[in-house]
């Protein structure tokens, strides 16, 4: 077996000179492998972080979804507020995003007007979005205005592509 410097005793290192091609660190005489390190890992974190952001930009989408098709749904619903939630808790569980709280929110000024509004707010924890683990929260907001259908038009307009809305998102 070789004698590796950096295995012996540190009293008798002292005097040792380095090997020509080996960096070493003038204190420990030890190898300095951080680069190699370095190389391997930094890429794999930015992978990770892509991901990360990636996700977070899908969850945002998700939940702007959610209020498009939450407001949708409680235009042409006998229960609006009831509708509302179910559709968007199943469009996000449907997509793997899990908030924590989830909450879906109707804007009852809006019915005299023959709109209905509907807003969705969502925190998701970064764990659930990243491989990385990442602690903390973000909170997602979004609100959809849709206009309200009455039960002849209900009929006529699901055979059809959904009705224009109005849409106001804001990111946490």
């Amino acid at each position: 077996m070789a004698d590796y410097p950096w295995r012996r005793p540190a009293a008798s290192r002292a005097g040792h000179t380095p090997v020509p091609g080996r960096h070493t660190t003038p204190a420990s005489g030890r190898r300095r492998p951080a680069a190699a390190e370095l190389l391997v890992i930094t890429p794999l974190l930015i992978v990770f972080l892509t991901a990360a952001a990636a996700r977070m930009v899908q969850a945002r989408l998700q939940v702007d979804s959610a209020a498009v098709q939450a407001a949708r749904a409680a235009s042409v619903a006998r229960d609006p507020a009831a509708a509302a939630a179910v559709i968007a808790q199943a469009a996000l569980g449907s997509q793997h995003i899990t908030c924590h709280p989830l909450r879906v929110s109707l804007a009852t000024a809006a019915f005299h007007s023959g709109q209905v509004s509907v807003q969705v707010n969502c925190t998701v924890p970064l764990a659930s979005l990243s491989p990385l683990r990442l602690p903390g929260a973000q909170t997602f907001n979004s609100q959809f205005t849709a206009p309200i259908v009455s039960p002849p038009e209900a009929r006529a307009a699901a055979g059809s592509p959904g009705s224009a809305g109005h849409r106001r998102g804001t990111g946490g």
